[in-house]
């Protein structure tokens, strides 16, 4: 996992919202299970809806209460910011080299 790689001395677990798993309550107990202190809920959404603000929001009520000596914080959604909109246009840009007369959606 490439965030592993950029932060090498945290805890790094991943889970999922529906359908896969682990699930995000499988994931906080892997993180608390290795010591975490404070458990940073990251959501990889690009916008704050509902999943992120009701959904997330309880998973982190939730852990709060099953784990009251660990601290949970919810990071924000994705997008709208500077370095997506960079990606954004890279991505059009590689396709761009290829076409003449091109539009994006």
């Amino acid at each position: 996992m490439r965030l592993r790689e950029r932060l090498p001395h945290w805890i790094i677990e991943h889970a999922y919202l529906e359908i896969a798993e682990p699930t995000i309550p499988q994931g906080i107990a892997r993180c608390v299970a290795q010591g975490a202190a404070h458990v940073i809920l990251t959501p990889y959404f690009l916008s704050a809806g509902r999943h992120v603000q009701e959904d997330l929001e309880a998973a982190r009520r939730a852990a709060g209460a099953q784990y009251p000596h660990v601290r949970f914080s919810l990071a924000r959604a994705l997008g709208p910011h500077e370095l997506l909109v960079d990606l954004l246009v890279l991505r059009v840009e590689e396709v761009m080299c290829e076409s003449t007369n091109a539009a994006v959606i």
